[in-house]
Parts: structure tokens; sequence; C-alpha cells
């Protein structure tokens, strides 16, 4: 289908020509592509057929049990076939883990919560006004609290109004939603969530925050905004967002974004990582795996996609679909 994104030909929107010869030096260079196409593919090609024979000689050991196949159609193509598989049953071992985790949780309202760990780690004090910096309004935490509780949970304003409360009133709530809880200030509370989660000793264990992973579910947006764009695919003709969150080896989140759509990731992943709440810079190892794509970036490499990151920009979008 001429136009379409799931149908169309891939190869069609290709760069050709003066286009093509314009920047014919600066996307190898900029991807590190610096041999002949033959030579590049010959290593994957090798490792496919490889893996395929492989895969083929162990289902043959396997036979039945394998509950899987390889079938051959008419036109010589073959296709992978696999049984459907039943639910093992729960050990009891997971059982009483689970039981003793229960006991172990604490009974503790949200709200209450919130207020403890502020209490650890001050991440409130994040929040401060949009003029000045500086605020004389009392009940501010109390304020806070309920607007996270009533954004985080989706329930609106109403459940947390309190009209008896002087800082759970309706104006009160709205005024601090307005001038007090905005991009940078959120960015800035997290960061201080994050800093306190790796002084937990148990955490050192975990990992040191240099591995990070990013990746997001999609969703419909019934109102009209111009962070969403449609995605036939996913959404029909309604519109919809993809939401990255990057989460490192502590457990915490570091980061997120909110992409309009379902373009393709890997531009956006970056930009993700280049713009972390707080942390450590993860500089280790990064996989994102998408449809059977897997993309690595290691040591050093992270900070160095900043430099081609307007080049990405520049570049046809089935041009990124490379794997």
């Amino acid at each position: 289908m001429r136009g379409g994104l799931g149908t169309s030909n891939p190869r069609a929107r290709l760069l050709d020509g003066p286009d093509w010869d314009a920047v014919e030096e600066d996307v190898p260079a900029g991807l590190s592509l610096d041999m002949p196409v033959e030579q590049r593919l010959a290593e994957p090609v090798r490792g496919l057929d490889t893996g395929w024979k492989q895969l083929v000689e162990r289902l043959e050991e396997a036979g039945p049990a394998a509950k899987a196949s390889i079938e051959a159609a008419g036109d010589g193509r073959v296709k992978p076939n696999v049984d459907k598989l039943g639910a093992l049953g729960e050990p009891k071992s997971l059982t009483r883990l689970r039981g003793r985790i229960e006991k172990m949780l604490p009974k503790i309202d949200l709200p209450d919560l919130l207020f403890e760990v502020n209490a650890w780690t001050g991440f409130l004090d994040a929040f401060v006004h949009l003029g000045d910096g500086t605020t004389r309004m009392k009940g501010l935490p109390t304020s806070m609290v309920a607007l996270l509780v009533s954004k985080a949970c989706n329930i609106g304003l109403a459940p947390v109004v309190n009209p008896a409360h002087e800082a759970l009133t309706r104006a009160r709530l709205v005024h601090v939603d307005q001038y007090y809880q905005r991009a940078d200030t959120i960015a800035a509370a997290n960061a201080a969530l994050i800093a306190a989660q790796a002084d937990v000793p148990i955490v050192q264990f975990w990992g040191e925050g240099l591995l990070a992973s990013v990746d997001g579910p999609r969703f419909q947006v019934p109102v009209r905004t111009i962070n969403a764009a449609p995605s036939s695919k996913y959404f029909g003709f309604k519109p919809g967002i993809t939401r990255l969150n990057a989460v490192n080896d502590q457990v915490a989140g570091i980061g997120q974004m909110v992409v309009p759509g379902t373009p393709r990731d890997s531009p956006d992943i970056l930009d993700a990582l280049l713009n972390l709440d707080g942390g450590v810079k993860p500089c280790g190892h990064v996989d994102h795996r998408d449809r059977g794509c897997s993309h690595s970036l290691r040591n050093d490499s992270i900070p160095r996609t900043n430099e081609f990151r307007p080049m990405a920009d520049r570049l046809p979008r089935l041009m990124l679909t490379v794997c």
C-alpha cells in the first residue's frame, strides 16, 4: 500500500540520487560503517545460518517433547510452529515466600508512606515556587502529597479535597499544581529519590547504576493534544503516545520521556539516556529489544551519541529501523 506504515516498501523511501550523494560519506562515518557491504554482512549471515542449523538439530534431538517444529510451506519457505504451552503449577515454596513477604509489608496508607519517604530524603523540598523559588505557604508538604497521590493514582482532585483543611482546599491544590509541580521540580525530586536509593546498603549488591534499561508502554489518548500522534498499527485512526522509562540496575527510575505516536524508539531512547533526572550516567551496557532488534551501547558510547543525535533527526525514518 503506497504511503502505508506496515505494508509499504521500505526501500521506496530510502535516499537516492543527489540526496544520497550529499550524505553518502557522513552517514556511514556516523554509524562507524567503514567496510564494504559484503564484508559487513558476511559475519551476520554466517551467524544466522549457524543458528538455524543448530535449531533444526536440537529440535530433532528433542523430538515431540520440544513442543516445536519447523514446517515447510508449498512455496519452499519454512516457518517455525510452536505448540501452546500449558501453565505450570505454583510450587509450595513460592506460596510460602509470598505469605512471608505479605506479613513483612507494613500496613500503611499511601499518603503516610510519602510523608515517611520525605522524612528520609527530603524530596518534597525540590518542589519550589515558579517565581522566586521560596514559599511562606503553610502545609505545603500536605498539599504536595495530595497532588502526587491524585495524579499517580489518576483519581482527580475530588477524592483528596477537604474544605475543612487549609492545605487540602481545591483552591490551594490548584494553586500548588500550577506553581509548584513542573517538569523541572519533578525531575529534581526524583533525583533526590535516586540518590537515596543508591545509599541503601543492599542496593550496592544489585549494581553500581552503570547499567540501564529503557522500555515503555503505548497508550491511546482520548483527548485532543499536540503530544499525541496516530499509529495505525497500535491505535487505528486514534492518537496515542509512547512513554519511555529508564531504569538502572539499582532499581531506580532515572528518567522518562513521552513520545508522540509510535515512531522508531532508537533516537528517543538516546534522548532519554542523555537527559536523566539524576544518578550515575549509564556507561556499561544498554539494551533495548523491540520486535527482535537489539541495540547495545557500551563503555563511553552513550555520551558520544550526543554528537550524532542531530544527524539522526535528518535521516529518513525508515533508515533508522535497521537492526
